[in-house]
């Protein structure tokens, strides 16, 4: 069963806490509708869905069956990326599953990561009388719902004599925030609070759920810098897992940039930090953890390099003068990269679904949540200075190399380390933006400057490389001349980037070297 996530991907409700007495705000008069709004009761009842020990809850994902007088499917809502962003909820139709009623093969696929492959099972029972207000537009279209519910919960993991509260949502229409936005505003300055609790399954286990620790209680020491960062980096690993497994052509870049910066943030810092003690008992655990983290990224990045690549020799053929018949040059190389796009997607789908990579999360968990418990104290400040003195030393003496190299492989091989580095650096820096955040933005934007030409430099040799790759196996003359061109090209774009480069790279020294944590 394929499902395609654009068609029914929504924004998830905004939420307030009310009671018995709470008075709904005046919404004949909104902004954008027309007429009088339509109110109607309605009855539904929601199973939620989770692992035993919750670990949809946890990462703040809901999976819930819906069943009412209009809508009966499955909702899996995903948390949003920034504070300022709200969730978005993922729909399937009884009619898409292999049997209705049954959790779908498909949505359990797409949580994998988060659930590290353990069954789902129902976590609780909501039934719900609400009463539904919509706003409609002059078309008649809703621009905006409002539901007033009054829940009770029971269940596996309710109490058992139920739970009962009443809440507030507020969730956009068919012509997109706008109106909805507008009520919420209203709801704020009549004074109704917003939720305090992320989901109605969260305040329904919410006296068998133990707090979330207060990050911002304590020092902020080298260790707590380094578990917030990568806390951070694993949710958006988990966002981008669950993104890439309903559109996997969309979101790879955010899953290996999010593997990426756990990686170099373990490998900036670790080795001064002592951080074994923090996750099993011997020298050198935490780079089992860069190498699968490697591994990982590897199988990624050949994906997205096809695709990158593709469309960059595409756009180079279009821009490159002179090139004989450009369409016939671009489907020359189409046939060289769809080869390539099989195996390499295939590759991707074989790691997400494999052993490996389940407890690849398993263990990502398991040392941020054991790095968290050991908060450390400030005298590790130094190590993070040493550190970050240590990596834009390296950098500056791979920079002057790749400025010495000798021909061309010699040159690539160069820069590609300066790259690396680079990265390393920019991750680095963002771990300690905390403690003197004007200086490392400043820093980050220069070194994300440098990456960019660096970058540049690295997909322009890939290129040169599929290129030739093309031009060799091409069976019409005029196809090989014409990616011939576009070789000669990349390897003069390669040549203005790495003259460029100790440029760029002292406007970055100059605003690393000013950040002090």
């Amino acid at each position: 069963m394929s499902c395609r996530a654009s068609d029914r991907v929504q924004s998830a409700p905004q939420r307030f806490d009310a009671h018995a007495e709470t008075v709904l705000p005046t919404l004949s008069d909104v902004p954008g509708t027309h007429g009088a709004p339509l109110v109607e009761p309605v009855s539904l009842s929601e199973i939620y869905y989770d692992t035993d020990d919750l670990r949809l809850l946890l990462h703040g994902f809901t999976l819930r069956r819906v069943e009412s007088d209009d809508d009966t499917g499955w909702y899996l809502t995903v948390p949003a990326d920034t504070a300022d962003a709200l969730p978005t909820e993922i729909r399937w139709d009884d009619a898409e599953a292999d049997d209705a009623g049954t959790l779908p093969g498909e949505l359990a696929h797409y949580v994998q990561g988060v659930t590290h492959g353990a069954a789902l099972t129902p976590a609780a029972l909501l039934t719900i009388d609400r009463t539904r207000t919509r706003l409609r537009g002059p078309d008649g279209a809703v621009v905006a719902e409002i539901a007033s519910d009054v829940v009770v919960a029971v269940g596996p993991r309710g109490t058992d004599d139920g739970l009962v509260w009443r809440e507030i949502e507020v969730r956009e229409g068919t012509v997109g925030p706008h109106p909805a936005r507008t009520v919420a505003r209203r709801f704020d300055d009549a004074g109704l609070q917003r939720s305090s609790s992320p989901s109605p399954l969260a305040h329904a286990l919410s006296g068998g759920l133990a707090p979330a620790p207060d990050r911002t209680a304590g020092p902020r020491t080298a260790r707590v810098l380094l578990s917030d960062y990568l806390s951070r980096q694993l949710d958006a690993l988990t966002r981008a897992d669950v993104a890439v497994r309903a559109d996997p052509t969309a979101s790879v870049h955010d899953l290996r940039v999010a593997a990426r910066r756990f990686r170099s943030a373990l490998q900036a810092y670790a080795p001064r930090l002592a951080l074994d003690t923090a996750w099993h008992d011997h020298d050198g655990a935490w780079r089992s953890l860069v190498d699968e983290l490697r591994w990982f990224g590897h199988t990624l990045g050949d994906a997205r390099d096809v695709e990158v690549q593709q469309s960059r020799v595409h756009d180079h053929a279009a821009d490159v003068p002179d090139v004989p018949d450009r369409e016939q040059v671009a489907a020359a190389a189409d046939r060289h990269f769809a080869a390539l796009r099989d195996d390499a997607w295939a590759a991707v789908t074989d790691a997400l679904t494999s052993q490996r990579y389940l407890t690849l999360r398993a263990d990502l968990e398991g040392f941020t949540t054991a790095l968290a418990a050991e908060p450390g104290d400030r005298k590790q400040r130094g190590a993070l200075r040493a550190s970050l003195c240590g990596l834009e030393r390296t950098l500056d003496t791979r920079v002057r190399k790749a400025r010495r190299a000798r021909g061309r492989a010699d040159r690539d091989a160069a820069v590609h380390r300066v790259r690396k580095t680079a990265k390393r650096l920019r991750y680095a820096i963002e771990v300690v933006e905390p403690l003197d955040p004007r200086h490392a933005r400043r820093a980050s934007k220069r070194l994300r400057a440098l990456q960019d030409a660096l970058g540049e430099y690295q997909d322009s040799v890939v290129a040169a490389g599929h290129v030739h790759a093309a031009a060799d196996s091409a069976d019409d003359f005029r196809d090989a001349f014409g990616l011939g061109m576009l070789f000669v090209d990349e390897l003069a774009r390669q040549d203005r980037l790495a003259h460029d480069l100790a440029r760029r790279w002292r406007r970055a020294r100059t605003a690393t070297r000013a950040v002090s944590p």
